[in-house]
């Protein structure tokens, strides 16, 4: 069943539900959370990005941890772009340099299970390129929860890794939902709370994040990104039904409920 556009209904918590609260099945909360619209000019945090063109050099860490995440070089800096999505902004990273990272320094290190949403559209001469495009990434090459589009031996399809490729149907040029479970042989991908791949994911843990690039800066993506989560746990249904119904709702797309 794929749940309506407007209105939409957050499971178990209704539409004014967000991830500043606990989840309401597992009474669980996000250990880091990025968000478009709570971005800042420069890595120090002093001017707010606040019009279309603003660059941006750091994006807040929502919950407590505060483990903000940054861009120091200005050639590498992604651009804030206002009133994109259902009147929220995205940030547009360029598919050339663009790229944004940090490490989970007050959290640490969490090591599987974990769950990662992210909200994101790559640039549709991306999508079949048949070439690497991050997602999302780790801070380091030995600690990892990916979100990439591939190149081969399987080209073009998204794959979900910790060490082991996960491979699902490829993306489309979209705002897509990305839900994605690492936890060892029993890994999970789901696109907008359609099932895309289960099976085995990896073992690793991750300590940081990066964004539309790998840890290193290559295989760089086009693309504009709107919501990162993660979770130090295997959500329950509900919890990832109410989680995705909120990205759903906010931002005016579609979820359709995982049973």
């Amino acid at each position: 069943m794929t749940a309506g556009i407007h209105g939409m209904m957050a499971a178990g918590g209704g539409a004014s539900w967000t991830p500043a609260q606990a989840t309401t099945d597992g009474g669980v909360s996000p250990e880091h959370w990025y968000r478009a619209d709570d971005a800042y000019q420069e890595s120090a945090r002093s001017n707010v990005c606040d019009e279309t063109n603003d660059v941006v050099g750091s994006i807040t860490d929502k919950t407590t941890n505060a483990d903000h995440i940054s861009q120091g070089t200005a050639d590498n800096k992604p651009l804030w772009i206002a009133n994109v999505i259902n009147g929220h902004p995205v940030i547009r990273f360029d598919g050339s340099n663009d790229t944004i990272q940090g490490a989970f320094t007050t959290g640490g290190s969490l090591s599987q299970p974990n769950t990662i949403i992210i909200l994101a559209k790559m640039a549709a001469d991306e999508v079949n390129d048949n070439l690497h495009h991050f997602y999302c990434d780790g801070d380091d090459g030995s600690n990892r929860n990916i979100v990439m589009k591939n190149s081969g031996p399987i080209p073009d399809k998204v794959s979900y890794n910790a060490g082991t490729n996960l491979y699902g149907d490829p993306p489309t040029g979209d705002f897509i939902i990305f839900l994605a479970v690492f936890n060892g042989n029993s890994g999970l991908g789901y696109k907008n709370g359609i099932l895309d791949a289960s099976g085995a994911i990896g073992s690793d843990a991750i300590d940081g994040v990066t964004l539309a690039s790998k840890y290193d800066g290559n295989y760089v993506a086009s693309i504009d990104f709107v919501e990162y989560l993660i979770y130090n746990s295997v959500l329950s249904v509900a919890d990832m039904n109410q989680i995705g119904n909120y990205v759903a709702t906010r931002y005016w797309l579609s979820w359709t409920t995982i049973e």
